[in-house]
């Protein structure tokens, strides 16, 4: 099968057809002569006049990952979610157009196909419009799969402007259930541009669309929805590009202009070309030695050991930095490190952090990648920080499993068996939520793998072993479902739900009804185990937290939520402690409040 395969890649000519059908469609396109009818104007109408409602000025403009597509978002509300892409094309209109309204070409099937698509169905109506119906398999647990239908329509507006319009339809011939796309259209304007290669035909191209998910629209599938925009448009760019002709042609017309100048230059000229020798010396001169306190700033990161002396804070410029705050700066890293769980959630701290650092990635593409690679081999190295985290966890997590078990045995000698059994069901459903993860972990692999595992839970030991998995950097293994964090994260919460929260209560009302009576007394190892619970329960709840507001894609995905935690590194200790204070002090507040009205009335 595979050699039939191979035959049909050498032999394909996919490129070839579908560029022959779309300069048949251009043709088309050009000759302006289509009649429609009213249905087929009233979708263009309709679309166009509800997405053109929305002013300009109430697009927020965000960052694109292509610099030339600008990408732009309205979303008020939760109710109304419009993306918006634009950027200018070298290659007129009707070409644009008909790049555009293809959609079913076969390069697009293959796409298709590889995110999930299951059936397609294309029924054309005329050359300006069809109805295409798409089966979508998504792949996500109790999702069934998703059909659309379309309808499409292309329509000229003017001498200069074509508008390419879908809108989600249902018929008696589809009988499906509403699209997830409710309209969109795209705005092709087109002009030309005066080049040494002579006059190039452009078209500005502005797709605006609006998500329909039947209810309220989150931001971030409203941002999704934007970068399959940009992407899009992104790929249509670098295909219509004709700037590696454009400066050719720009640069030999220099040359030829240089190489034919024989008029002598005049005193004002002069003048100007020496203050242009001045500004390039000036530059160079600066630009080594950016370059020269970068390299520094990055020796002063690899020669950091434990025990330094922590680095202080410095808003130098790159420009006027000396070497003594380069070193200062280099050595930050180490207690970025230190305060974090993953090399970029450091390094983003880092650079947020100094100034200077940030004028670095701003001008180099590539230093953000490189810094995210040291610091994950210093994390591998010197992962003192990151391991005194997760083993203080865990030890926590296990301090909190054996002062459960042997509070069950004091219940039990002293004649509280109800308590004593309760917080035994308690531990149970703990370990039971345990070995369920393990499963869902371990159930496409080995039994012996399985078994393994949770002979690690009945021990009380997970916490700790997926601790270390998670310190020593281990991968997902190709039968694992979830990543060994996630792993970890998943276990903490089954100890909060199932086992520290509700022990907490339970502890404190059977030891507010021991106190209370004539001759009782405070037993220290309840009081014990009911702060080991509380602080577990803080110290997992802190970590989760801080762990999902320090995450640089969260940060950038979602910037109106996550960032509450500062960016410096003495303040995210402070915070990170004052945060597992709070957990633990208010579960207890809520614990002994229960506690006091059960005793008083238990109803």
């Amino acid at each position: 099968m595979s050699m039939v395969g191979e035959m049909r890649e050498l032999f394909q000519r996919d490129e070839a057809i579908d560029g022959a059908k779309r300069s048949e469609l251009a043709d088309i396109i050009r000759a302006k002569n289509e009649i429609y009818a009213d249905a087929e104007n009233a979708v263009v109408d309709s679309v166009r006049n509800q997405l053109n409602s929305i002013p300009d000025s109430s697009f927020e403009k965000f960052e694109s990952l292509d610099h030339i597509v600008e990408m732009r978002m309205f979303h008020k509300g939760g109710k109304n979610g419009t993306p918006r892409a634009s950027t200018v094309l070298d290659e007129d209109i009707c070409t644009c157009a008909a790049w555009t309204y293809q959609l079913m070409a076969r390069h697009f099937v293959k796409a298709f196909y590889a995110d999930g698509g299951t059936e397609r169905a294309v029924t054309t109506h005329n050359d300006h419009s069809f109805t295409g119906q798409l089966l979508m398999d998504f792949n996500v647990p109790t999702f069934s799969p998703r059909e659309f239908v379309t309808r499409y329509v292309w329509r000229w507006e003017s001498e200069t402007v074509l508008l390419v319009v879908s809108e989600s339809c249902l018929a008696e011939k589809y009988p499906i259930r509403p699209s997830i796309v409710r309209g969109s259209v795209v705005t092709l304007e087109k002009f030309e541009r005066l080049e040494p290669i002579g006059v190039i035909p452009q078209t500005r191209i502005t797709w605006t669309q609006q998500p329909n998910m039947g209810g309220l629209i989150p931001s971030r599938a409203v941002r999704g929805a934007a970068v399959g925009q940009m992407m899009y448009l992104s790929s249509m760019r670098k295909r219509f590009d004709k700037s590696p002709a454009i400066d050719a042609a720009s640069n030999l017309r220099v040359v030829t202009m240089i190489q034919n100048h024989d008029e002598p230059y005049t005193k004002k000229e002069e003048e100007i070309l020496k203050k242009g020798r001045k500004m390039l010396e000036v530059f160079a001169e600066q630009k080594s030695k950016e370059l020269k306190m970068a390299s520094q700033t990055t020796q002063a990161k690899m020669a950091y050991k434990p025990g330094d002396k922590p680095a202080g804070d410095s808003s130098a410029k790159l420009c006027n930095m000396s070497e003594k705050e380069a070193k200062v700066i280099g050595g930050a890293l180490a207690s970025c490190i230190a305060a974090n769980l993953t090399a970029p959630a450091a390094v983003d701290e880092w650079i947020l952090r100094y100034p200077a650092m940030g004028e670095l990635e701003r001008e180099y593409v590539w230093y953000r990648p490189m810094m995210d690679t040291i610091a994950q081999r210093l994390l591998e190295s010197v992962s003192w920080g990151l391991k005194m985290r997760l083993y203080t966890g865990a030890g926590l997590s296990t301090m909190d499993l054996l002062s459960d078990v042997f509070m069950i045995y004091t219940y039990a000698t002293t004649e509280q068996q109800g308590t004593a059994q309760s917080l035994a069901i308690m531990v149970g459903l703990c370990l039971l939520g345990q070995l369920f993860l393990v499963w869902v972990q371990t159930h496409k692999g080995p039994r012996r793998v399985m078994l393994k595992e949770m002979l690690i839970v009945l021990s009380g030991m997970k916490p700790g072993i997926d601790a270390k998995r998670v310190a020593d950097g281990n991968e997902r293994n190709e039968h694992a479902t979830v990543n060994p964090d996630i792993e970890l994260t998943a276990t903490r919460i089954f100890e909060l739900i199932c086992e520290s929260i509700p022990g907490s209560v339970l502890q404190l009302t059977a030891l507010v009804r021991e106190a209370s009576k004539a001759d009782g007394e405070i037993s220290k190892a309840a009081l014990a185990s009911i702060i080991v619970s509380a602080c577990t329960t803080g110290f997992t709840a802190a970590t989760i937290s801080f762990d999902f507001d320090v995450g640089p894609q969260r940060r950038r995905d979602e910037p109106d939520f996550y960032g509450y935690i500062p960016d410096s590194a003495g303040r995210r200790t402070a915070i990170f402690f004052c945060m597992i204070m709070n957990g633990a002090l208010l579960l207890l507040l809520r614990s002994v409040s229960t506690a006091l009205l059960v005793v008083v009335d238990g109803r």
